[in-house]
C-alpha cells in the first residue's frame, strides 16, 4: 500500500464500506453522507460545466479527472495482485479486466480536454469498471471522504482519517478554537485536511495557560473530577441519549485471514494527532478548527463550501493567457531569468549550429547572459535577485480587491523591460534593476500597466456570456 502514497488511504476507505456492518469503521461510516462529500467533481458533469465553466473550481476539476482515473488504475493493479483475498470488492476471487474507454466527462461536457490527453490516447487507454465496490464511482466516493477529512499523521503513518477530529468546521481569518497537530510537528505544518497554516507551539501554549487559569478561578485549581461536574451542569442530560462507549474493535476469521493476505493492509498506525484550544468557547458556541487561510475556489474544490466572508485567494490568470498576451517565446524567457533556469537552455545549446546561433533573437541571449552570472551559492544572479524580491514561483492572480500578484507584476516587467537599455534590463541579471520595486512602480514600467488591464480583461473573457457585470 506504501506504493500508492495517498490512494492507499483512498484504497482501504473503499474495502472499509465495502465491508458494510462488517467493518469495525462501520459506526464512523454510518455518521458520514450515506454515498459520498458532495464535491464538484461528484455533481453532474452537465451541471459542473453549467456553474462553474471559467471558474478556478472547473479548472481543476478538468485537470483532476485523468488523474484520477490514473489512481483508481493503480489501485486497481494493486487489488488484481490480490484479487483472491479480497472478497469485500471480488466475491468470487476475480477482478474485472479493464475495457476500451470512451469519451466523456467533463471534458466532454465542456468541449475542454486535459492538455497531457491526446485524442488517441483517449481513444485506445483501457478504462476500470464503473461500478461495484471496487469500481470508479466507488473509488470516487471515498476520495470525497478523504480530501474532505483525512488528517496527516505524521511522516510515517502519514494520512488517516480520525474521527473525532473531523467533527469540527472550518473558520479562516484567525477565527478558530482549536488547532490539530500531528505527533511528529516540529512548528512545521499542522496535521490537518489542508495544510493548515504554520502556529506557534508558544502561543499555543499560552492560550492554555489562560484557558486553564479562567478554569481554576479564584478558589484554586479545578480538579478533573469537578472539571466533568462543570459539563454536566452546563449540558442538560438527555435521558434518551446512548453513551457513548465505542464498541470492541472485531473482525471475522475470514477477514482477518484476508487482511493477513494483503501486504501493509493490516499494518498498525501508532501515531496521534493533538487538539489544542487556542481560545476561550462560550457554553453551547460552535467550535471551529481551521483548514488555513485559503480562498474559496479552493474550499470549494477540496472539501465542497465556500466561505461568504473570505478575503484569501483570487483569481488566477492562467498561463495560457499570459503566453497568448506576451507570446509564449518572451514567457518562456523571462521564466527563464526569473527562476534561473537560462543555465540549463545554454547547456543544451551547446554544439548547435552557427546559422542556429545567429537566428536565436535578443531574448535567448538575455537568457544566456543572465545564466551566465551566478550568486555565491550557484543560483543565477537574476534569479537570486527575483527571490529576494518577492517572486514565488509563478502565481499569478487578482485579488478580491483587484490588485495584482507580486508574481504577475514581476513577469510583466522582466518580459517587456527593453534588453538594450542597460536602464531597464541590467545586463548582468536578465532583470530590471529596480524589480524589487514596491508593486505601484513596478505598474508604472514600460508597459505593465496595460499588460496587466490586457491579462484581467482576457480572464474576464474565458467567463460564460452575462456573468460578469
Amino acid at each position: 500500500l506504501a506504493d500508492l502514497d495517498e490512494a492507499g488511504l483512498i484504497l482501504a476507505v473503499m474495502y472499509e464500506r465495502a465491508l458494510g456492518e462488517g467493518s469495525p469503521w462501520a459506526p464512523y461510516f454510518a455518521c458520514l453522507p450515506p454515498d459520498a462529500e458532495p464535491l464538484p467533481y461528484l455533481w453532474p458533469n452537465e451541471r459542473a460545466a453549467e456553474w462553474l465553466e471559467g471558474t478556478e473550481v472547473f479548472a481543476r476539476l478538468v485537470a483532476d479527472a485523468p488523474m484520477m482515473r490514473e489512481d483508481h488504475r493503480r489501485v486497481m493493479d494493486v487489488c488484481r495482485e490480490h484479487e483472491a483475498t479480497l472478497r469485500a470488492f471480488f466475491p468470487d476471487g476475480v477482478a474485472p479486466k479493464p475495457k476500451a474507454s470512451s469519451a466523456g466527462g467533463l471534458e466532454k461536457a465542456s468541449g475542454v480536454r486535459a492538455e497531457s490527453e491526446s485524442e488517441s490516447e483517449s481513444e485506445s487507454e483501457a478504462e476500470e469498471a464503473e461500478d461495484g465496490p471496487a469500481g470508479y464511482r466507488a473509488f470516487l466516493a471515498a476520495a470525497s471522504f478523504v480530501a474532505s477529512r483525512a488528517f496527516q499523521v505524521d511522516a510515517r503513518d502519514g494520512q488517516g482519517l480520525v474521527p473525532v477530529a473531523d467533527l469540527f468546521n472550518h473558520r479562516g481569518g484567525g477565527g478558530e478554537h482549536v488547532h490539530v497537530e500531528g505527533d511528529d510537528d516540529d512548528g512545521g505544518d499542522d496535521a490537518g485536511v489542508s495544510g493548515e497554516d504554520d502556529f506557534a507551539n508558544e502561543s499555543d501554549e499560552e492560550g492554555l495557560e489562560e484557558e486553564m487559569a479562567r478554569l481554576r478561578g479564584e478558589d484554586g485549581e479545578t480538579t478533573l473530577e469537578e472539571f466533568d461536574a462543570l459539563a454536566e451542569d452546563a449540558v442538560p442530560a438527555d435521558p434518551l441519549r446512548k453513551p457513548l462507549v465505542p464498541g470492541p474493535v472485531t473482525y471475522d476469521d475470514d477477514e482477518l485471514d484476508d487482511r493477513a493476505a494483503v501486504a501493509g493492509l493490516d499494518a498498525g498506525c501508532d501515531g496521534y494527532l493533538t487538539l489544542t484550544a487556542t481560545r476561550h468557547a462560550a457554553v453551547g458556541e460552535e467550535l471551529f478548527n481551521t483548514f488555513g487561510d485559503h480562498g474559496n475556489a479552493l474550499l470549494l474544490h477540496k472539501y465542497g463550501f465556500a466561505e461568504w466572508e473570505n478575503d484569501a485567494g483570487g483569481v488566477t490568470v492562467s498561463p495560457e493567457i499570459v503566453g497568448e498576451l506576451l507570446g509564449f517565446d518572451v514567457f518562456a524567457e523571462a521564466l527563464a531569468a526569473l527562476d534561473g533556469d537560462g543555465e540549463e537552455d545554454s547547456d543544451e545549446d551547446e554544439g548547435e549550429t552557427d546559422e542556429t546561433t545567429n537566428a536565436s533573437d535578443e531574448g535567448e541571449k538575455k537568457s544566456v547572459v543572465a545564466a551566465a552570472n551566478t550568486s555565491a551559492d550557484g543560483i543565477p544572479a537574476g534569479a537570486a535577485a527575483a527571490r529576494a524580491a518577492g517572486w514565488s514561483g509563478g502565481l499569478y492572480e487578482i485579488s478580491r480587491d483587484g490588485e495584482p500578484s507580486r508574481d504577475l507584476l514581476m513577469l510583466f516587467a522582466v518580459a517587456l523591460a527593453d534588453p538594450d537599455d542597460p536602464n531597464a534590463c541590467d545586463p548582468s541579471t536578465g532583470v530590471p534593476p529596480n524589480i524589487a520595486a514596491p508593486d505601484r512602480e513596478l505598474l508604472r514600467l514600460p508597459g505593465v500597466a496595460e499588460a496587466t488591464l490586457a491579462a484581467i480583461k482576457a480572464r474576464g473573457e474565458t467567463l460564460p456570456e452575462g456573468t460578469v457585470e
